[in-house]
């Protein structure tokens, strides 16, 4: 798995000196962001509500350590988040460098079954991006301490025996989570991150559905053949789209496949 080291910098000031560390050792389950190099350094926060999934790269992926200075400094943030649904309230963004010119991550807190997981996604940074980082940033005083939300670890609930306090603050913060079939959106979710992935499978099934149709298959393709068709169709239709993916909306699914069915033509050279 890809590691990664997350310098605090001067952000270290928002945690208390028993759990601060310089730095935190992270391993992403995947990581697709092609940097010079893997220290990554705390710019800022932002609301997860207000990152709009357009800014949205890829799919989220898991984050793990085994660093125990990390463990610890990740316990400590289960202990002082909130929750609205599975995620936690707040992200926390990261970058190689200035927002502006360097791949930014966002790590966050999930509630699944009987854990809590840290995730992360790539996001793109744009002017409103750039503000909500900016203004989120400006959290650095005793008041806003335990509001921030870092991210680095999957921890398992406690025991039913646990008498710790924070053992019984991760059992309260982690009920079990039924999950739920991706199915088109009547009524959207609220929430960026999960819109962004119900949309982007929603469009791999059309794809997929449209390839089976047209007799695509690994079979009748080289792999790199196949991969870059999928990949274009996919990218593109994500693009046609972006105007329904920034407002929250879904598409319907006629609207979907007539997009991809069209780009098939192109891409294929296939007659309309």
């Amino acid at each position: 798995m890809p590691n990664i080291n997350v310098e605090l910098g001067p952000k270290q000031k928002l945690i208390p000196p028993r759990i601060a560390t310089d730095i935190l050792s992270l391993e992403c389950s995947s990581l697709n962001i092609d940097v010079p190099t893997k220290s990554f350094f705390l710019q800022g926060f932002a609301q997860i509500s207000r990152v709009s999934p357009w800014l949205i790269v890829e799919e989220p992926f898991t984050i793990f350590t085994r660093d125990e200075p990390t463990k610890r400094f990740f316990k400590w943030m289960i202990s002082v988040t909130k929750f609205i649904g599975k995620k936690s309230i707040r992200g926390l963004l990261l970058s190689t460098g200035s927002v502006t010119n360097s791949p930014v991550l966002m790590v966050y807190l999930e509630k699944q079954a009987e854990r809590v997981i840290v995730r992360g996604i790539h996001v793109q940074a744009d002017n409103k991006f750039i503000q909500t980082v900016q203004d989120f940033s400006r959290y650095h005083s005793d008041e806003h301490r335990g509001k921030i939300v870092f991210a680095d670890t999957i921890v398992k609930a406690p025991s039913t025996t646990a008498d710790d306090p924070l053992e019984r603050m991760l059992k309260k913060k982690t009920d079990p989570v039924t999950p739920k079939p991706i199915m088109p959106a009547t009524s959207p979710s609220k929430d960026p991150v999960t819109f962004n992935s119900n949309i982007r499978k929603l469009i791999e099934k059309v794809i997929l559905s449209e390839f089976r149709l047209r007799q695509i298959f690994k079979s009748t393709l080289t792999a790199t053949e196949y991969k870059s068709l999928y990949t274009h169709t996919h990218r593109a239709t994500v693009f046609s789209f972006r105007n329904y993916i920034k407002d929250l909306k879904t598409p319907s699914l006629e609207k979907i496949q007539s997009v991809v069915s069209d780009l098939l033509n192109i891409f294929t050279e296939e007659p309309r």
